[in-house]
């Protein structure tokens, strides 16, 4: 497996890479979603004993693409908060600190709602649809048949895998229909949920601790 796949969608090459976000030259843009910044303090403030290191590695990890990548531009995709604020916004300004010339944007999401007030002009805030270069940006998934190429996040997304000795794999993954894409999560302490309606999806692109790799169609049926 390698450690990012270009695929062209809509035109546009994408850099898809095995952390979960999305890098597209075009635009000198990172794309993440679903990063749950405040879910280990959330956690913890209710009982669950998750470790502190947990949210250091977060910040770890999208250090470790900016640096790969260098964006000009930074893109959250919804979820960028899990809940109401807490120390972990320290993460955020620190981010900010070390890159001061990073144009950050923020389109909201369901969970954003009780913390993006209370950022302090980190970033940006976008509108719920946020247009660039033809292609609408937005959390959660479109209602109904877009005209427009749409990318959401919000899912999760994870497809299951089969092999032989009823071996599974659940794997979390990036999805391309014609119109719709969606983006993993990309912060270390969420969930996965099942991809919805196979059939309709086109290219699927999965992640592992081995990298990121294209499902042939065959193996989703």
């Amino acid at each position: 497996m390698q450690a990012k796949l270009a695929l062209s969608w809509s035109g546009i090459t994408w850099i898809l890479d095995a952390s979960g976000s999305c890098f597209i030259p075009e635009f000198e843009t990172l794309i993440i979603s679903d990063f749950h910044v405040g879910k280990v303090q959330h956690f913890r403030k209710h009982g669950i004993a998750i470790p502190l290191a947990a949210a250091r590695a977060n910040l770890g990890k999208l250090q470790w693409v900016l640096a790969k990548y260098e964006p000009k531009k930074l893109l959250f995709l919804g979820d960028l908060f899990h809940s109401d604020v807490n120390s972990e916004l320290g993460l955020l300004q620190e981010l900010r600190t070390i890159h001061p010339s990073l144009e950050i944007l923020v389109v909201p999401g369901n969970h954003d709602r009780y913390s993006l007030t209370a950022q302090g002009g980190l970033f940006t805030i976008t509108p719920e649809q946020f247009h660039m270069g033809g292609i609408i940006f937005q959390h959660h998934p479109p209602e109904q048949e877009v005209n427009e190429p749409t990318v959401h996040g919000h899912w999760h997304p994870a497809i299951q895998l089969r092999g032989k000795g009823r071996q599974r794999m659940r794997l979390a993954c990036f999805a391309f229909s014609a119109k719709t894409a969606v983006m993993p999560a990309f912060g270390l302490f969420t969930g996965k949920a099942d991809l919805p309606s196979l059939p309709f999806w086109e290219q699927v692109v999965v992640l592992s601790k081995e990298g990121i790799e294209h499902i042939p169609p065959g193996l989703l049926r």
